[in-house]
């Protein structure tokens, strides 16, 4: 790790670690062997590298960072920290989908964030309006062509549909920050740290003996990568100024360049090589009587802080963070910018005077330990995390994603198409709410929280702990829980009947999923991901359950169990259910959209109130029955539905004679007014598309929004009368928001497709389409598009191969049969076109394309 923001970024990891917390590097160039630290593949197209490289579009060409919301190790974090972006690997269009996927921090380590390119701006203040016309194209990281003021614009882009936390290491760049693109962020002041244990004083004589550095000598130095002197930035002109005003009264002090290969013909100035071990850097460091220190652009420089935390007296410029570091006059002295006179003469006096050298070392050591040790900066981290994982969790605001007619069209690649439009939202960050009724039950809580933190979706689970005001001790139970897991909700009510506690759990809950979880109940490890990737992959599915071991000792796990019987469930037949058999089991699984459409649990209920709902919901949703043992069910005697057989008799009793007569008559039992009336509005719509009505079908639509802002069906109408007025912006506003909501939603996708295809961008047509297929492999529409999006491409093998299996799918489908027949046509192979056109005129006789096309085969 060369650079100060990479070292950073590892120190800081090491010391999260060191604290107990799981922290692990993700990186575009690994340098070290770490066993934490991983890397990606950047993946740079070779022929957009060349044009982003000639129009002087910063690393639009890297594409493996739109996948890194696939990396296993992001998606098992809680939190994502990023640092440096800027050095040749990273995407800035990737961030916006990271940002939907996790809580940010991001701590910037220069200005690059928020410039049309340069790390630093030196003077130049455009970065506040939005650049162009850069008077330096070649300041780190160089352009060839003046294109800052639509990276600037970029940026902005991607800010605005993005969440972010900012850190910055310094007072001077946060203030920056606040007047940039970047200022509707929040931005929080946090230090670099140093680890005080390793970069302390060393004995002066042993570490001049190790280096070859003369004892008696007055010895200056500095610490650079790539040498203090060769590093145009660290002001290695200024730093000579500087010494030769020193030599005119200490002619015989050496100059000790740390991190220098280069020989430099003067004995007067010493090259030490680039040294990785810290302990040794300190022990350097430690050679030194004065620390010069001459940059022309910093923020939080790691190498003042280890001077600082070695003892060393400072001479500096004021640049960046630095006079924030080195108290002038208290630590050493910094000199106004670029002022190496001033710096000369503060060489001077400390050359002069032993005891201030020393009073200066002993005030810095004291600050690096109080002020700057790793260990406090670690902790102003954890306290941040925690914070924003919080705010994260608690928002119901989704960073939307970027119109497609404003993304650039050299960003519009298949990897960013997946990551922007089908990459999971926050709205995913929460997957299932497990609900958990508790009281009496101090035995079995703790199990029970163990097993629910074990799934192997575990950050994706939200916990919901209703405490009906148990006399027994589950509230400290879950509280020392809480303080190692944050997914954990904990209400106090007072006692209660278990579905009203229920409905508590339900209407707190984050997740777009729900879940029962009896405390003496216990999950494979696994349950909950094959449950709720049921549901993810059938959207006509609402509720899914599946089989369970019965045992009967307490709190046994699935792994570790003495199974006696097995719950094997019927598949789903909701006669079944009327004949008075509730097989859904105890630990189903259901979309909380249900809730929206009937309601909730009835809580006078004590034994049957889920019966009832699944009963209810049943009438017109469907459920799945999942052929595996993914429970473990306690049989015990003291249990609420062993307790309670004569109530359970007598309320499965009065629910069948509601349900079993409203079925004889046809009826619907218990939908909500709100859901009666959007449904209502909903079908007003689709009667206005057919009459060709769309202003009026996007009123019905609009109104079906106000009563429920998530209905998938309303957003899908808005989208579709607004293609009809050809306003294809608000068209893919609407499917946008659609997938936010649903990222599955197959017919937005298609309907995404259509869009880019009317627009003639035929790539990123293809991408949708192909998304679309994938999420519902049934998508015959969807299939039907991707094939003319071939056949326009020229692309005609896999355009029949597509064609084909639609055909298989669906037989007489004239459409495919044509579009087909014209692939056929193109690739010469006319006689199997005629066969496909003669099916087609015998499905419908009066088909007069079927006829051309048949007409201009055989004229040829």
């Amino acid at each position: 790790m060369p650079g100060g923001a990479a070292k950073v970024a590892g120190r800081l990891a090491e010391s999260q670690r060191n604290a107990g917390h799981c922290s692990s590097l993700v990186v575009g160039h690994k340098l070290g062997s770490s066993d934490h630290t991983s890397l990606f593949p950047f993946e740079a197209v070779k022929d957009l590298r060349a044009l982003c490289g000639q129009s002087g579009l910063l690393y639009y060409e890297f594409q493996g960072s739109h996948k890194l919301i696939n990396n296993p190790v992001v998606q098992s974090a809680d939190i994502l920290h990023l640092h440096n972006l800027h050095d040749d690997y990273f995407n800035p269009f990737s961030i916006p989908a990271l940002a939907r996927l996790k809580p940010i921090v991001w701590t910037l380590h220069d200005m690059q964030s928020f410039t049309g390119h340069c790390a630093h701006s030196f003077s130049c203040e455009k970065w506040k309006t939005g650049c162009g016309e850069c008077p330096d194209l070649e300041v780190y990281p160089e352009i060839r062509t003046d294109t800052t003021a639509r990276l600037w614009k970029d940026k902005e882009l991607i800010y605005n549909h993005s969440s972010l936390q900012l850190v910055a290491p310094s007072q001077w760049l946060k203030a920056k920050v606040e007047q940039s693109v970047l200022r509707n962020f929040n931005v929080e002041l946090i230090y670099n740290g140093v680890d005080t244990t390793i970069f302390r004083p060393f004995d002066k004589k042993e570490a001049r003996r190790k280096f070859g550095i003369p004892e008696n000598r007055l010895i200056i130095g500095a610490v650079a990568s790539g040498s203090a002197l060769g590093n145009v930035w660290k002001g290695g002109v200024f730093t000579i100024e500087a010494l030769k005003g020193l030599w005119q009264i200490e002619p015989n002090a050496i100059f000790v360049n740390v991190g220098s290969d280069c020989r430099i013909d003067d004995p007067r100035i010493l090259s030490i090589p680039n040294i990785d071990n810290e302990t040794e850097l300190a022990q350097a460091y430690s050679t030194l009587d004065i620390f010069l220190y001459t940059s022309l652009a910093d923020n939080c420089p790691l190498v003042v802080l280890e001077a600082l935390s070695c003892g060393l007296p400072i001479v500096a410029f004021k640049t960046g963070g630095v006079p924030e570091l080195v108290r002038n006059g208290v630590d050493g002295f910094v000199t106004d910018y670029k002022d190496a006179e001033k710096a000369g003469q503060s060489l001077c006096k400390l050359a002069k005077d032993k005891e201030l050298r020393l009073e200066f070392g002993r005030n810095a050591r004291e600050i690096a330990c109080a002020k700057f040790d790793h260990k406090l900066i670690t902790e102003q981290y954890e306290r941040l995390y925690y914070r924003r994982l919080d705010e994260f969790n608690g928002s119901h605001k989704i960073a939307k994603r970027i119109n497609l007619f404003d993304i650039p069209d050299v960003i519009k690649t298949e990897p960013f198409i997946r990551a922007e439009y089908s990459g999971p939202t926050k709205a995913l960050g929460t997957i299932v709410t497990a609900i958990v009724s508790t009281y009496n039950s101090e035995q079995f809580i703790r199990g029970c929280l163990e097993d629910l933190e074990a799934q192997t979706m575990a950050k994706d689970l939200e916990i919901v702990v209703i405490d009906s005001g148990s006399p027994q001790n589950e509230k400290a139970i879950v509280e020392e829980f809480q303080r190692q897991y944050h997914n954990i909700k904990y209400i106090r009510t007072e006692r209660e009947t278990v579905y009203a506690a229920w409905n508590r759990g339900v209407k707190a809950a984050s997740g777009r999923y729900i879940t029962n979880a009896n405390t003496d109940d216990r999950h494979r490890n696994d349950a909950y991901e094959i449950m709720a990737n049921m549901l993810d992959k059938n959207p006509d599915i609402s509720l899914v359950y599946a089989d369970v071991y019965q045992t009967r000792g307490e709190n046994e796990t699935f792994a570790n169990h003495t199974a006696f019987g097995k719950y094997k469930w019927h598949d789903f037949d909701r006669k079944i259910l009327l004949d008075g058999k509730c097989y859904i089991g105890p630990q189903p699984m259901w979309r909380k959209a249900v809730h929206d459409e009937y309601g909730y649990f009835h809580d006078a209920y004590v034994s049957s109130g889920d019966y009832e709902f699944w009963l209810r919901i049943s009438q017109t949703n469907k459920l799945f029955h999942i052929k595996e043992t993914l429970g473990l069910y306690l049989e015990s005697p003291g249990s609420l539905e062993h307790l309670n057989l004569e109530r359970q008799a007598s309320e499965n009793h009065e629910i069948l004679q509601v349900y079993n007569e409203a079925f004889k008559k046809g009826e619907i039992v218990g939908r909500t007014e709100k859901f009666a009336k959007e449904t209502k509005l909903l079908d007003i719509g689709h009667e206005c598309i057919e009459n060709g009505q769309f202003d009026l079908a996007g009123e019905r639509f609009n109104e079906a929004l106000e009563l429920n802002n998530s209905s998938e069906a309303a957003l899908l109408g808005l989208s579709f009368c607004a293609r009809q007025k050809k306003d294809s912006r608000k068209t893919v506003n609407y499917l946008s928001r659609l997938l936010e909501i649903n990222p599955n939603h197959s017919e937005a996708y298609n309907q995404m497709g259509i869009v880019a295809f009317e627009s003639n961008d035929l790539e990123t047509a293809k991408t949708f389409l192909i998304i679309a297929i994938e999420k519902r492999p049934a998508n015959i529409d969807a299939g039907r598009n991707l094939g003319e999006v071939l056949l326009a491409m020229g692309d005609y093998k896999n355009g029949i191969r597509i064609f084909v299996n639609i055909l298989k799918m669906s037989p007489g489908d004239i459409l495919t049969l044509i579009s087909l027949s014209k692939l056929y046509i193109k690739n010469k192979r006319d006689d199997e076109a005629l066969k496909l056109l003669n099916r087609v005129i015998e499905i419908d006789p009066e088909n007069d394309e079927a006829k051309i096309l048949m007409d201009n085969i055989r004229r040829q």
